[in-house]
C-alpha cells in the first residue's frame, strides 16, 4: 500500500488538487490470480458498511468532527474497475457517489457504470484511456450514449482545462502516456479532482 501511494504521489496530487477530501485507498488482492476485490465487490451493501467502519474511526480519533459521509468520488486505475463495478452495483451508496473516474479502468462492469452515470443528471463519470482499454470504453461510451447524447471525447495530448469544465460524460484519449503513468505524467489525478463535486479546501 505504501508503494501504491509513493508510486502515483497520490496524497500529493490530492493536496494539489485544492480539495477538501480525505483518501482512502482499501487494499486490493494481493499475490493472487486475478483482480477481483472480494467483499467490497461482491457483498450487498459492503460498500455502505466498509465506509461507516472508515468513518467511524476517523471520527473516534479525532481526524474528522463527524462520522457523517459526505460526497463520495470514486476513482480506479487499471484492475479496480472490478471493485467499483461492485460499489456501484451493490455497495449501497450510489446517492453518495457525484464522481467516478477511470484511468484506463474499462474492463468490464460497462452497465454498472453507465447506469449510475444515466441515474442522475449532474452524476459525473470522466475517463481517460490508452489504447489498453479502447476497446472497452467504446463499449462504455455506447452504454451512455444510448440515454445521454451529449458526451464529449478529447484528446489527452491536447487537452485543455477548459474542456473539463463540464458534468458531461468526458472520454479521454492518450496515445502518448503509458498505462501506468496515466495518474502522474501530468498530474492529471490532482487536475481530474478538480473536476469533481468535492469542495475546496479551507
Amino acid at each position: 500500500m505504501h508503494h501504491v501511494l509513493q508510486r502515483y504521489r497520490l496524497a500529493e496530487q490530492i493536496d494539489a488538487s485544492g480539495r477538501n477530501a480525505i483518501l482512502i485507498v482499501p487494499q486490493g488482492p494481493k499475490n493472487a490470480p486475478d483482480s477481483g476485490d472480494g467483499k467490497l465487490e461482491l457483498d450487498q451493501n459492503g460498500f455502505s458498511r466498509f465506509m461507516s467502519e472508515v468513518s467511524a474511526w476517523l471520527a473516534g480519533r479525532g481526524y474528522v468532527p463527524t462520522e457523517t459521509i459526505g460526497r463520495v468520488v470514486l476513482t480506479m486505475h487499471s484492475g479496480g474497475y472490478g471493485g467499483a463495478g461492485g460499489v456501484l452495483t451493490r455497495g449501497g451508496m450510489n446517492e453518495r457517489i457525484t464522481d467516478v473516474i477511470l484511468f484506463d479502468s474499462a474492463y468490464g462492469y460497462y452497465d454498472a457504470f453507465a447506469d449510475w452515470t444515466k441515474a442522475a443528471p449532474d452524476n459525473h463519470l470522466l475517463s481517460v484511456f490508452t489504447e489498453d482499454t479502447s476497446t472497452g470504453n467504446t463499449a462504455l461510451m455506447g452504454r451512455v450514449q444510448a440515454a445521454q447524447p451529449n458526451i464529449f471525447v478529447r484528446l489527452g495530448d491536447t487537452l485543455t482545462n477548459a474542456q473539463l469544465q463540464t458534468r458531461a460524460p468526458t472520454f479521454i484519449l492518450t496515445t502518448s502516456i503509458a498505462h501506468d503513468d496515466l495518474l502522474t505524467a501530468r498530474n492529471w489525478y490532482a487536475l481530474f479532482l478538480q473536476t469533481t463535486r468535492l469542495s475546496g479546501a479551507a
